[in-house]
């Protein structure tokens, strides 16, 4: 099963100068060999080949060498609690059950094994193609993650983080953000992450008044600080690109008890004007007069639902930036929205449509499933969601095992346009010893 280890042993007559184990470049979807020894762990569902030779003292020589299948499984979706919430982030998904508790797969920092297919750089990293439960965390009754950090709030209304990535403090420790600030949500910046080194994520948090504190995440941590301003807000969204430094570009919205879009940042703002020449920290009003239900934010996208069911959008800053709200074009109606370099929505018959913005922005095109959704949250370039018929699914190319149905394998291009793979339902979850 993924997760598992096993031990394989060679039975040999004589006096065998030196065993070698390897498994081809293939297989690797499949098994991990831990410390080149005879030791493998089950990394994906699949059957792989692995070979033993015997080598004469020069090791340069095969003697004799044998083979044997090692068939890997995914673990049921029975063994792990349902979510309630679902999260798609760059290279990672993350569900939390009704317990609190949160449960990752994909890119996270929590699996032993190392996956040597590594798309976007030239380096290894740790991979888990199932979810497996994060371990030492409180409960929470809420959550979002971003490019390098995940956070939640506790039962308390504390806001608690951690690094998404594997890699070290680099990315912030774990643990509550110093702040006597309680929540009711939070947003963590979301988008592609160009430079590990320097990486940063701007978390954006709303207290149960209406006030809004932003802090940063990352290589340069900051404390929580409240957004400038009288305004009350109803709810907050974060997106960016995590370049680290000064190239480092954000944009957080908010909508106040009415319904209108205030954004400030380091990106365009969505009031008709380019991106700022220096980080705007005072919230300026989204052009346009429009009113929202709900909004969401991505890359250097910004996208606003109405009550009547149209998406309004503006960003795209390094495409074709579109400085206002702009209506995408399509007679479908939406109740539900998000956003993340992929813009996906639910429609009013539960099923899913999703357009990218580029070359142009939208129209949507409808996902093509016999599930019906309750939850959407669109990835960087998976998307996941809830479904009525019960099972939680994810689609697009899998990079690092982000669909989470127990495959490493690389199914479809990943960048833009949108997706075209069918959504395939999460595994079970991956048991540590």
């Amino acid at each position: 099963m993924v997760g598992d280890t096993v031990m394989m042993k060679e039975t040999v007559q004589g006096f065998p100068r030196g065993m070698v184990w390897w498994i081809g470049p293939s297989a690797r979807e499949v098994v991990q060999r831990i410390d080149n020894g005879p030791v493998f762990y089950g990394s994906g569902a699949g059957v792989a080949t692995i070979k033993v030779q015997l080598v004469d003292s020069t090791g340069a020589n095969v003697i004799a060498e044998d083979s044997a299948l090692l068939t890997v499984v995914a673990p049921p979706p029975s063994n792990r609690p349902a979510f309630t919430q679902i999260d798609a982030s760059t290279w990672r998904g993350c569900g939390m059950s009704a317990a609190g508790e949160v449960f990752c797969w994909g890119n996270t920092p929590s699996g032993p094994a190392t996956c040597e297919r590594a798309f976007h750089q030239s380096y290894g990293t740790y991979c888990n193609s199932v979810p497996g439960k994060l371990d030492g965390l409180p409960q929470f009754k809420f959550f979002d993650g971003g490019t390098a950090a995940v956070c939640g709030i506790t039962m308390a209304g504390e806001a608690f983080c951690w690094p998404a990535l594997p890699s070290s403090t680099a990315f912030g420790v774990l643990g509550l953000v110093p702040t006597s600030a309680r929540f009711t949500m939070l947003s963590v910046e979301m988008g592609p992450d160009f430079n590990f080194v320097g990486t940063v994520d701007v978390v954006c948090g709303l207290t149960p008044t209406g006030e809004i504190y932003c802090w940063q995440r990352g290589d340069s941590q900051t404390s929580p600080q409240q957004v400038s301003g009288a305004v009350k807000y109803k709810t907050v969204s974060v997106g960016g690109y995590s370049r680290g430094g000064s190239s480092n570009k954000y944009r957080a919205c908010a909508l106040d008890l009415n319904g209108a879009a205030f954004c400030w940042g380091t990106a365009s703002l969505g009031d008709g004007n380019p991106a700022p020449s220096s980080e705007q920290t005072t919230p300026v009003a989204v052009g346009g007069s429009l009113r929202f239900d709900s909004i969401s934010l991505g890359g250097l996208d910004a996208c606003g639902l109405t009550s009547a069911g149209e998406v309004y959008c503006w960003g795209s800053d390094e495409y074709k930036p579109v400085l206002a709200p702009t209506l995408i074009p399509t007679t479908v109606r939406f109740k539900a929205i998000s956003v993340n370099g992929i813009f996906c929505g639910i429609v009013t018959d539960s099923t899913v449509y999703c357009w990218s913005n580029y070359p142009q922005l939208g129209p949507p095109v409808q996902v093509s499933t016999t599930y019906h959704f309750s939850a959407i949250s669109a990835g960087d370039p998976e998307i996941c969601g809830l479904t009525l018929e019960g099972p939680e699914v994810c689609w697009g190319p899998n990079l690092y095992g982000v669909l989470g149905n127990g495959s490493m394998a690389v199914i479809g291009p990943g960048s833009i346009p949108i997706p075209t793979t069918p959504p395939t339902p999460i595994a079970g979850q991956r048991v540590y010893p």
